[in-house]
């Protein structure tokens, strides 16, 4: 098995490619697709600006192309684009904070809350996140976060809680 290079545009087809997987398999409409990766690209903004472009980019060259080969069955769509390439690892996707990841977190539950999902499918999808980190010590910090927080996000969603406010609830996010 070969390694594939993460860069940040890389590291974010791959956020990208799980996110349409998840709404495909939902059948969401267009419509929604659209406004559900403007979210996911909005929450990168918190990162960093270069990230929410670079989001923006993958989203608008790339997402109907993605969309096609994930209904086909295609594995590893980003490299098979030749958005991510087979050499040696360079990790230059460093990891989210805790912060930005609690966004995610908090914006992926909501999302499937609205689905309908159970909550078993839900801290599943959750704990699959993680592997978009592209080094261990990274998912493993997703890991220990979502071990952490994930059910209590569920918890407060179902009973309503505002979702943008929620990180700061929960004091992973500071002023």
């Amino acid at each position: 098995m070969y390694e594939v290079e993460f860069t940040p545009t890389c590291g974010i087809c791959e956020i990208v490619v799980a996110e349409l997987e998840s709404l495909l398999q939902s059948q969401a409409t267009l419509q929604v697709i659209e406004s559900r990766l403007d979210y996911v690209c909005n929450l990168l903004e918190h990162e960093s600006q270069k990230l929410s472009k670079i989001c923006r980019m993958v989203v608008s060259q790339y997402t109907p192309k993605l969309i096609q080969l994930i209904e086909q069955g295609v594995d590893n769509s980003c490299q098979y684009l030749h958005i991510c390439t087979s050499s040696s690892y360079i990790g230059t996707f460093n990891s989210l904070d805790k912060c930005t990841l609690c966004k995610l977190t908090v914006g992926e539950v909501y999302h499937l809350l609205d689905q309908h999902e159970v909550k078993e499918v839900i801290l599943d999808t959750l704990d699959r996140m993680c592997v978009l980190f592209p080094k261990t010590d990274e998912q493993k910090e997703c890991d220990d976060f979502i071990d952490m927080f994930a059910e209590m996000i569920v918890n407060f969603l179902e009973h309503d809680e505002d979702p943008s406010t929620l990180c700061d609830q929960l004091n992973v996010c500071t002023a």
